[in-house]
């Protein structure tokens, strides 16, 4: 694994002051009830979130998994609109959480893979319930099956990519199935996942992360096979043109275009 860089100080003579920059400024775009409650994309939104391979069998399958609070929609117009149109060999799959009671969010109607029992707002990792992640875990190995047994693409060619809660997903689930390649985005392994991860795991954190903040979580990216690392904060609202860099670059290394 790479070393992780230091994390930057603003007592460092001459560093630039930090500015906060809130995570969740996309909010008010989050289809929110009147009680402030979350609801599930739409079925007739569902086939949208899957784009085959545009010059016959996959190279490769690219099953995506947004983060918390987001929706498939928000990861593909985010990082995946361009890398998926530049790589029509492969083919990208956006899963879609289902909407769950958050504890501590007062139970209230969230789009998530598990659920938040605690918020020790990055100071420590969060308890997660168990048993939602296990519900969520086996509901998307038969996804993942049965998508590869349709289009005749075997596990090892599968790329599993997730963000922030979704990235957790991701590792988890590479503990069950021996996938290919496993990445992720500003997200770690979950403290109760409790199998090691089964193929390589390429993993890209924030610097300046207050979520999942570099000092506190990296012990939870031990398992990497390599961790780069981008001076940026966590949300749809900061890292962008260098995630997108990174994503293409694993996914061209794991499933080159053919000549």
């Amino acid at each position: 694994m790479e070393e992780l860089t230091s994390l930057p100080s603003d007592a460092d003579e001459g560093a630039e002051p930090t500015v906060q920059v809130d995570a969740w400024d996309w909010e008010d775009a989050l289809d929110q009830d009147e009680d402030g409650d979350e609801s599930e994309e739409s079925e007739e939104e569902k086939d949208t979130f899957h784009r085959r391979s545009q010059i016959g069998a996959p190279s490769c399958l690219v099953f995506v998994l947004h983060g918390y609070r987001m929706r498939a929609r928000d990861m593909r117009t985010w990082l995946f609109e361009d890398v998926e149109a530049l790589r029509p060999h492969m083919e990208f799959i956006h899963l879609r959480s289902g909407v769950l009671p958050i504890a501590n969010e007062g139970g209230k109607l969230r789009r998530a893979w598990f659920e938040y029992l605690t918020d020790y707002d990055g100071a420590a990792e969060d308890l997660t319930d168990a048993d939602t992640l296990t519900r969520t875990r086996a509901r998307l190995v038969d996804e993942i099956e049965g998508r590869c047994e349709d289009r005749g693409v075997p596990l090892q060619r599968v790329v599993l990519v997730g963000y922030s809660q979704g990235g957790n997903v991701a590792v988890d689930l590479a503990g069950h199935l021996r996938v290919g390649l496993c990445v992720t985005l500003a997200s770690h392994k979950l403290s109760v996942t409790d199998r090691p991860i089964r193929c390589r795991w390429n993993a890209l954190m924030l610097s300046r992360d207050e979520c999942f903040p570099l000092d506190t979580f990296a012990p939870l990216v031990a398992e990497a096979s390599t961790v780069d690392v981008l001076d940026d904060y966590h949300g749809m609202n900061a890292c962008g043109d260098e995630a997108i860099a990174f994503l293409e670059g694993v996914l061209d290394a794991f499933a080159p275009a053919m000549p």
